[in-house]
């Protein structure tokens, strides 16, 4: 109900005017027609509101009450639009006075003297100074002596011309300290079109300009950083043109400063097969844009010679990301490879040279098994035959660890399945001659260094040879198994097991005064530092564990 109300309230009053206006028609008509039934005498009340018979009459009254009503409707359209235009204007002036007042950046007027005359409360912190003080300033007092003269003239240029003027400059804040800021300054003119005051709108860029001192600094460490790195440093764009190149890279082609920008990466390459490689690899950068890799190559110099050299590159891209070329480091590394050259030749004589002392030690090993197996071919004392025969199996032992490493392509290991097989060849040679023993071996992929090599070889030469000679006495066959398996933990198990007739009873492996067992326990703990261990069941096993030492194993 109330709502409605307003909403007649608000109608009626839009139209005040044409209800005056038809209110006055209507006491027009009441007056004449009081007067002519009245005074007149000229017919009763009825017949003068609706005199059919004077046309005449009937006009005039028609008329005048039309052009009362539309003086109202009109009135009333000039009121109403005046009344809307108010409204729009204050509410205009009230969004002026909101920007004005929560501007983030300072907004101040002043006369074309420089008196300021208003400003909003972003200006007010911008400058520490109170409203009071400021309307006793000028924008001058809040100015540098250094920048008056500038600044006077882009203001004389913007009062002459009218077009805005934009500018850095700096304020004095009321505690001294300065405020770098960027100010747009433009005129507000009067209804003749001069100019009667001056707007300006400030815009505090202390953050900008510390972040410009900040990456002025980055760029001066960056270009002081490149210009005195010993590697040569260059940018060149997607064809291969140099537009940046540092002192180093300069010396390191011997031009003069300045001299290698505008050439192209392609004039320095050493041979024209090497330049059409590079050309197709540059459009392939270009192209596919592949994750960067290292770049060899041979360069030649502005005298002429060659040098090798690494290239460390990645590419250069524009701020939204688009290929814009590539930044290169390059390393003059001729001396490198000539260093490198050297150090393969010194090595491989090197390596001629072990492999000729491996040669010459298998050569004098043998020899001396074969003195020894000689000597053991003309004894008829048995003992004397067994120990020569052990003796023997010993030295051609070592001699096959020589004679390995003398045919590798590498000294710092042995492979102990190769090893084991020509071992066991040669001791059933020795031993196992006249009878069908099976070897089975399992080995594969066990590597030692020659320092823990020989001792294992020597213990198992021991254990082997024992099988060979005690297991199968009254047996004319039968199956000696070997195994060696490493560990992730670099721990090595090696296990040698016989079908024989075991241990006889009696014989304590740990305690036997026998050279051969006395041999494998010194062996296995004093140079191995391992643990031996075994167990008689359908024969005699023997248990080696130690771990593989990484300090001599050097994987290559």
């Amino acid at each position: 109900m109330k709502a409605e109300s307003t909403k007649l309230s608000s109608l009626l009053d839009e139209n005040r005017i044409v209800l005056y206006s038809i209110a006055i028609a209507i006491f027009y008509l009441l007056c004449e027609v009081i007067i002519d039934s009245t005074i007149f005498h000229q017919g009763s009340f009825r017949e003068q509101i609706l005199p059919l018979n004077d046309t005449h009459e009937v006009f005039i009254r028609t008329f005048v009450v039309c052009l009362l009503i539309l003086f109202g409707v009109v009135s009333q359209g000039i009121v109403n639009t005046r009344r809307r235009a108010e409204e729009e204007l204050r509410e205009s002036e009230q969004n002026v006075k909101n920007i004005f007042a929560n501007a983030m950046d300072g907004l101040v007027t002043t006369t074309l003297e420089g008196n300021l005359i208003t400003f909003n409360d972003a200006f007010l912190e911008l400058t520490g100074y109170t409203r009071d003080e400021l309307l006793n300033m000028k924008y001058q007092d809040l100015t540098p002596p250094e920048y008056h003269d500038m600044e006077a003239e882009k203001l004389r240029r913007l009062v002459e011309t009218g077009e805005p003027q934009e500018y850095e400059k700096e304020y004095l804040r009321k505690d001294g300290t300065r405020i770098p800021l960027i100010l747009k300054c433009s005129t507000i003119c009067d209804i003749e079109g001069k100019p009667r005051l001056l707007m300006g709108v400030i815009k505090d860029i202390t953050e900008r300009k510390l972040a410009e001192e900040r990456l002025a600094e980055s760029e001066k460490r960056y270009r002081t950083f490149v210009e005195t790195v010993p590697l040569g440093i260059e940018d060149i764009d997607i064809e291969g043109n140099i537009i940046f190149a540092n002192a180093a890279l300069h010396k390191m082609y011997e031009y003069s400063e300045g001299e290698l920008i505008g050439k192209n990466i392609l004039d320095f390459v050493a041979t024209s097969a090497e330049r059409k490689a590079l050309s197709d690899y540059l459009k392939y950068l270009v192209k596919e844009e592949p994750p960067p890799t290292t770049y060899y190559g041979q360069n030649r110099t502005k005298k002429g010679d060659v040098i090798d050299v690494r290239v460390d590159w990645n590419y250069r891209r524009g701020p939204e990301g688009h290929l814009q070329g590539f930044t290169s480091a390059i390393t003059d590394i001729t001396k490198h490879k000539l260093a490198e050259e050297q150090i393969k030749a010194s090595l491989s004589e090197k390596e001629e040279l072990l492999r000729e002392i491996h040669h010459r030690v298998k050569n004098n090993l043998q020899i001396i098994s074969s003195l020894l197996d000689m000597s053991r071919m003309q004894t008829d004392n048995e003992e004397a035959t067994r120990l020569l025969t052990e003796a023997c199996g010993r030295v051609s032992t070592m001699a096959l660890i020589h004679s390995q490493l003398y045919q590798s392509d590498r000294f710092d290991r042995i492979d102990m399945d190769r090893h084991l097989r020509e071992t066991t060849n040669s001791l059933l040679q020795l031993y196992g001659h006249k009878k069908n023993i099976t070897i089975d071996i399992k080995a594969s992929g066990v590597y030692m260094p020659v320092s823990q090599a020989i001792p294992t070889a020597l213990a198992l030469n021991e254990l082997i040879s024992n099988a060979l000679e005690h297991a199968y006495k009254d047996r004319q066959e039968g199956t000696l198994e070997i195994s060696m398996q490493k560990a992730a933990d670099d721990t090595v198990s090696i296990r040698v097991k016989d079908d024989g007739i075991g241990i006889p009873a009696g014989i304590d492996p740990y305690k036997s005064d026998s050279l051969g067992l006395k041999l494998v326990r010194n062996l296995v703990q004093r140079q191995l530092k391992g643990e031996l261990r075994y167990e008689v069941s359908k024969g005699t096993e023997f248990i080696i564990e130690f771990k593989v030492s990484r300090e001599d194993e050097k994987e290559v």
